[in-house]
Order: structure tokens, then sequence, then C-alpha cells
């Protein structure tokens, strides 16, 4: 009897032993799946904030880009009331053609009415195409006048002077008044004086890349004739005959290069 009161004590604390064990496991089961279930709502929500921060950045980037484009490119943008892409560097404002003392006149009382007409009273920038002489002169080799309207005030802007080779292609040669020089803003450029080629190409290069290209007006047709990169805002301008309200200083210093017939 005794021997068999033994035997079941044995027993029973086995049964408790593996009861035990099999309450453990469960627990331990449970604990693992619920830090699984944790551990994936902690990730889905680092996933959601990641999404928001990254969309929240770009957002600021755009707001960033806008900001930094010029005030007069915004308002020529506007004043055109079309679509541009936006990988544009700059507008070009063709203010016509200044080959003496009344035709430049007319051309910068049409800067002037550009300048009014959006406010902007800086001074601008100035890129002519000037050539020395054998005599030690400097002229103006141009006649075509234009207002460049940068996209971003701190691009670099230059303008290199092309010549007709012998086998009928432009080609950069030096000039000791552009060679290196970069200005910045929106910027008075002059140059072509043939009606074959153009004798200028402008440099645009901005923090989104750099474009190169050569304006000129068509003789079919009068239009503006650009590359990629460039937009024509002619109609900007009213394009009268008007010749009586000008900068008179910077008519003196652009009439002074005019070669005198």
């Amino acid at each position: 009897m005794k021997k068999f009161r033994n035997t079941l004590l044995i027993l029973m604390a086995l049964v408790m032993m593996l009861s035990a064990f099999a309450c453990k496991k469960t627990d331990d089961n449970g604990s693992v799946n619920g830090n699984a279930n944790e551990n994936t709502e902690a990730n889905e929500n680092n996933k959601e904030e990641n999404n928001e921060e990254a969309s929240e950045a770009i957002d600021t980037e755009k707001e960033n880009e806008t900001d930094d484009i010029s005030d007069l490119y915004k308002l020529v943008e506007k004043d055109l009331a079309k679509e541009v892409k936006e990988d544009n560097k700059a507008f070009m404002i063709p203010l016509g053609a200044g080959y003496d003392e009344e035709t430049l006149k007319a051309v910068l009382t049409r800067l002037k009415e550009v300048k009014e007409k959006y406010s902007y009273e800086k001074d601008l920038e100035e890129l002519l195409m000037l050539v020395k002489s054998d005599d030690g002169n400097t002229y103006l080799v141009a006649q075509e006048f234009y207002l460049l309207v940068p996209k971003y005030d701190d691009a670099d802007i230059s303008l290199k002077e092309l010549e007709l080779s012998e086998e009928g292609e432009l080609e950069a040669v030096p000039n000791e008044a552009l060679d290196g020089k970069i200005v910045h803003g929106p910027t008075l450029i002059v140059q072509n004086i043939s009606d074959i080629a153009p004798n200028g190409e402008i440099t645009i290069k901005d923090k989104a890349g750099e474009v190169k290209f050569s304006p000129f007006v068509s003789l079919k047709d009068g239009e503006l004739m650009l590359d990629d990169g460039a937009v024509d805002a002619s109609k900007v301008l009213s394009y009268d005959d008007k010749a009586d309200d000008y900068d008179e200083k910077l008519f003196e210093k652009i009439y002074s290069y005019m070669p005198k017939f």
C-alpha cells in the first residue's frame, strides 16, 4: 500500500511538472507573437513617418526652387500667360535694331518701357559685341538688342564671339572685351550685325545645368529664332515708334562705340 502511494505521488508530480511546462511554453509563444505584432506595427509606423518626411522634403525643395526664381522672371512669365517648360533658363525680349542715333534711342526707349512696366529699378548687366580695330579704337559690331531675363539671378551669363569659317561653319574666336566676362541677373545683350548668321553665342549656366544658343531675327517673317533653353518674350512689349524716353547715360555709352560713317 505504501509502495502504491509513493508511485501515485510520483505520477502526480510528473503531471504537475508537465502542466507547468506546457503553460510556460504557451506563455513564451504568446510573448513572442505579441512582440512580433508589436514589431510589425512599429515598422509600419516608421514607414509611414519616413514617407511623410520624404514627401515634406520634396515639397520643401520645390518651394526653395520657386523662391530662388528671380522676381522679374516670374512677372514676365505671368504676363506671357502661357506654359513654360520647367527646364527653361531665360526669357529673351528683342528690343529691335539699333544702328544709328535715332534707332538707338528707339531701342533704349523700349528697354526703359520694360523696366518701368515691371518696376525694375536696378542697373542692368551688359554684354556688348565690342572689338578693337587696328586703329586702337573699340567698336560695336552688332545691331540687334536683347534683354535677357534669367530664371535665376545667380546664373552665370556670358557671350562668345562667333565667325563663319571658310567651310561655312560658325566658330568661336577670341574677343578681348568678352572672353572671361561673366555677369549675373537681367542683362542687355547686343550682338549680330550680318543677316547671314549670328555673331554671338550666349551661355547660361545655373544649378540645373548649362545651355548655349545664338538668337537672331528671321529675315523671312521677323520672328525671333531661339534654341531650346530660352523663350521669346516679345509679347510683353508694344513696339511703337517712340524714341524720346531713354537712359541718356546708357545712350552716350553705346553710341560712342558705334562706327560713324
